[in-house]
């Protein structure tokens, strides 16, 4: 059976344009819709609190979300069990200090116990493995939304854009197939009305052409990863 990826790299560039529009009709779904506005305003009036309020929101924030754990989680329920430890006696983020340290090891050996009992919907994550083998997880639909309801909040509105604005993204999907040496190396989600650039072909004969590309879009804001976007700035520099 032919899986998605496979089929994806088959495809012409206007069927994959329309898959990667696809994916981002979903993951708008996912990410930017439910309370995911409501996060934002909270989050912009929240920048303005005195340091003493914002403590207290992030106390309570910390109680809720250990509370949750302990109730939820088999590993956290039975490890606060073991260590005597009661959410409620957190005053500080200093208490933190009485659980032990996570390491991926200890998730990738039984994963299920890291899932809530009682999850409603969970989105398959994965970490992008910088720091060593990436790992899959679950997130609550709600953490998913409170993650890009920050970034929103905390990135894209401190730097004068928005959700919408048009994006360029050099990151590491493999958004163009890797034996594709004639191009075009991106590929357009319409739904986040986002170019998205193959960091992978990057190279002296191909960026001249990533430069048209940048051109011809006009990207409001430029996102990724920072070794791509400072070669494309030098080629621009030298040229």
């Amino acid at each position: 059976m032919v899986s998605l990826a496979e089929l994806y790299g088959r495809a012409p560039v206007p069927l994959q344009n329309a898959m990667a529009t696809g994916y981002g009709v979903r993951e708008f779904s996912r990410r930017y819709t439910g309370g995911f506005r409501r996060v934002v305003a909270e989050l912009e009036q929240h920048q303005w609190a005195d340091p003493d309020e914002l403590a207290a929101d992030q106390l309570r924030r910390l109680r809720d979300m250990l509370t949750w754990c302990g109730r939820e989680v088999p590993h956290y329920r039975d490890l606060f069990r073991d260590l005597g430890f009661s959410p409620n006696d957190v005053s500080e983020v200093a208490d933190l200090a009485a659980l032990p340290l996570l390491d991926k090891e200890t998730v990738r050996a039984d994963p299920e116990r890291f899932l809530p009992e009682h999850p409603g919907r969970l989105v398959a994550q994965t970490t992008g493995g910088t720091t060593g083998t990436p790992l899959r997880y679950w997130a609550t639909l709600d953490a998913v939304r409170f993650n890009y309801a920050t970034y929103e909040a905390r990135s894209r509105r401190w730097a004068g854009v928005r959700l919408g604005d048009r994006m360029a993204s050099l990151h590491g999907q493999p958004i163009v197939p890797a034996d594709d040496q004639d191009g075009p190396f991106w590929r357009h989600n319409y739904a986040f009305n986002q170019l998205y650039l193959s960091v992978y072909h990057l190279n002296p004969t191909t960026l001249p052409a990533y430069v048209d590309a940048l051109e011809r879009f006009a990207p409001r804001v430029v996102v990724g990863y920072l070794s791509a976007v400072h070669r494309i700035a030098t080629h621009l520099l030298e040229t």
